[in-house]
C-alpha cells in the first residue's frame, strides 16, 4: 500500500497532518503496519486510508503553469483597430437665387465715409425689399469670379431699380466698364 509517511503518522497519533507540498512516500508492508501501529494490518489500513492522500501515478499538467516543452506558444491576437469615423461633412449653406442684377460701384471714402458696417469695402447698397439689410450675398460675375458681400446700405437708385446693387469698392479697383451684370444669391447658413 502506498501512503505518505507524515500523514500516516498523524493518523495513528490523532495529530493534525502537517502541510507539505512534497510529502515523503514509502511503501509499507502489512507486517510493518502491524509493528508500527500495534494493530492488525487490516484495521490499521482502514484507519490510514481515511487520512491518506492519494498521489497520482503520472505527472499532471497544470493549466496555470503548462510544461514549457510541450506548450504551444501562440502570438497574442492583436486587438482589432476601430474603423475610423469620418467627421460629418459641414452642412452646406442654403442659397436663395435672386436673379440677375445690374452692378454699379462707389467708393465710400470718396463720399466722406470713414467706416462702414462690416468694413469699409465689405458691403453693398440694395433695395431692402428685395434683399434685406444684413443679408450675406454671393455675387457671381459672368467671368466666374465670385464675391461675398453684406447688404449694409440702400440708395435712391433702389426706388427705380430693385434689381441693382451698388458695390462698395476702392476707386482704383472699380472695373473699367463701370457697370456689370451678375447673378446674386442670398447665403443662409445651415
Amino acid at each position: 500500500m502506498l501512503i505518505t509517511t507524515n500523514i500516516a503518522r498523524a493518523a495513528l497519533t490523532n495529530e493534525a497532518a502537517p502541510e507539505t507540498n512534497h510529502p515523503v512516500q514509502k511503501l509499507m508492508s502489512s507486517k510493518a503496519i502491524e509493528q508500527f501501529t500495534g494493530q492488525p494490518a487490516q484495521a490499521a489500513e482502514t484507519s490510514l486510508v481515511k487520512h491518506a492522500t492519494v498521489l497520482p501515478t503520472k505527472p499532471v499538467s497544470c493549466p496555470i503553469h503548462p510544461d514549457p516543452d510541450s506548450a504551444e506558444i501562440k502570438e497574442p491576437t492583436p486587438a482589432p483597430e476601430p474603423e475610423p469615423v469620418a467627421a460629418p461633412a459641414p452642412a452646406e449653406p442654403t442659397l436663395i437665387d435672386k436673379g440677375t442684377f445690374k452692378l454699379t460701384f462707389y467708393d465710400p471714402a470718396v463720399l466722406g465715409a470713414t467706416s462702414m458696417p462690416g468694413g469699409m469695402y465689405a458691403g453693398v447698397a440694395a433695395h431692402l425689399g428685395v434683399i434685406p439689410r444684413g443679408s450675406q450675398i454671393k455675387i457671381t460675375l459672368s467671368t466666374g469670379e465670385v464675391w461675398y458681400r453684406v447688404v449694409n446700405d440702400t440708395g435712391t437708385f433702389a426706388a427705380s431699380n430693385s434689381q441693382q446693387l451698388d458695390v462698395a469698392m476702392p476707386n482704383c479697383d472699380i472695373p473699367s466698364a463701370g457697370v456689370l451684370n451678375a447673378n446674386v444669391q442670398i447665403v443662409q447658413p445651415a
